[in-house]
């Protein structure tokens, strides 16, 4: 029995060591210069790992931020969006971060938004779906096509066995693109809207909570049973950046 705790544990270190070396040397090298390609509706798209040499990029931080606030209704914390807190958002909460990446979903050049992967469990090589957001109009279809080629990419160049996810349950058409990707739900957990200051949260209901439950926290899980992810194409250095 010990040793085969043993073993787990050092198979889950291993797993975090590599998976940490890997997501590190794709923040580390330089913006653009390794992409995944894919193909959406006949059109090539990239997916661009973005990477340390652009935290002081002002332009893409005021695009980040300005993508964050449209999407506001739909993240956990709703708080005013500045310069200076995507920024520190960028190298605190993204690249410094070793299990967490975010793709830039790129088309001819144009950002159209981000996909990205976070909190894996190592153990399981489980990981989460993270950050999933559409900035600019056009191309109808083209997150779920981003967010197939990124599961793709994570199976193969990390061994990702399992995808999981979270969304609220009046979120209708995440909910619907996230089946369409063959996730299910496992859990739903009752939230309550919790005001401070300039700031709100979704939280949990505590045991004591009068408060009306106003969403919930859906969970999703996809693993090798779900629908086939289908990679468009491999992943190759960016032309043209």
């Amino acid at each position: 029995m010990a040793s085969d705790v043993q073993h787990e544990v050092a198979s889950s270190d291993r797993n975090r060591q590599r998976t940490a070396a890997a997501l590190s040397r794709l923040k580390l090298s330089p913006f653009g210069e390794i992409a995944i390609e894919g193909i959406h509706d006949g059109k090539t798209f990239q997916l661009l790992p973005l990477t340390s040499d652009r935290a002081e990029d002002l332009q893409l931080m005021s695009t980040l931020g300005r993508w964050r606030a449209g999407a506001q209704a739909w993240f956990p914390s709703i708080f005013p969006v500045t310069l200076e807190g995507t920024t520190r958002w960028y190298s605190k909460g993204l690249i410094e971060v070793d299990d967490r990446i975010l793709f830039l979903i790129d088309v001819d050049g144009s950002p159209l938004g981000h996909v990205g992967l976070f909190r894996f469990d190592f153990e399981l090589m489980e990981c989460e779906i993270d950050n999933i957001v559409r900035g600019e109009p056009g191309w109808p279809g083209l997150i779920e096509s981003a967010i197939r080629l990124m599961m793709a990419w994570g199976r193969s160049a990390l061994e990702v066995a399992t995808y999981t996810l979270k969304t609220t349950s009046d979120n209708q058409r995440a909910l619907a693109l996230y089946a369409r990707l063959g996730f299910e739900e496992t859990q739903r957990v009752a939230l309550v809207q919790v005001h401070e200051k300039d700031r709100t949260e979704w939280l949990p209901v505590g045991v004591e909570n009068d408060d009306p439950v106003a969403r919930f926290e859906v969970q999703m899980k996809q693993g090798d049973s779900g629908s086939p992810i289908r990679l468009g194409q491999t992943t190759t250095p960016a032309a043209g950046h």
